[in-house]
């Protein structure tokens, strides 16, 4: 039994001999994560070839074959790289809980509407009520917590 990211490199390296090796169980079990994967660079082809009834063992052959004299080595567009935005940058930059009740309350505006416009309008919206907020507090209007 191959792994989804060495079958994804055998699939892509010029070595014959590997993938000669691999049995039709190993190519059909992984199939449907490579079309995935090909999908992103070559849409029109991957859904040609997903027919239900398709040999999959026969279409993983076929993109082999081609991918083989397009690429030296496994490219970069297979591995999608993801940012997790950590909860601390969030937090850094959001109002205090009085300052929204405050605007809320002053622009005759429900929570949903202002979180509706924190969502449209971002960070914008965000700097434009913090730095109000640095005002009032300035001024006595709101009480620090």
């Amino acid at each position: 039994m191959v792994a989804l990211f060495d079958y994804v490199k055998i699939l892509f390296s010029g070595n014959e001999k590997q993938w000669n090796e691999l049995t039709s169980p190993d190519k059909n079990r992984n199939f449907f994560m490579a079309n995935r994967f090909l999908a992103i660079k070559y849409p029109v082809q991957v859904s040609l070839l997903s027919h239900y009834r398709i040999n999959s063992s026969a279409v993983s052959d076929y993109w082999h074959s081609i991918l083989v004299k397009m690429f030296k080595t496994q490219p970069n567009w297979i591995y999608a790289k993801t940012k997790k935005k950590s909860v601390e940058d969030k937090k850094k930059n959001l109002p205090s809980e009085a300052m929204v009740k405050w605007y809320c309350m002053k622009y005759e505006m429900s929570r949903r509407d202002y979180n509706d416009n924190v969502t449209f309008f971002g960070e914008t919206f965000l700097k434009e009520i913090t730095d109000l907020e640095k005002i009032l507090k300035s001024q006595g209007v709101l009480k620090e917590i």
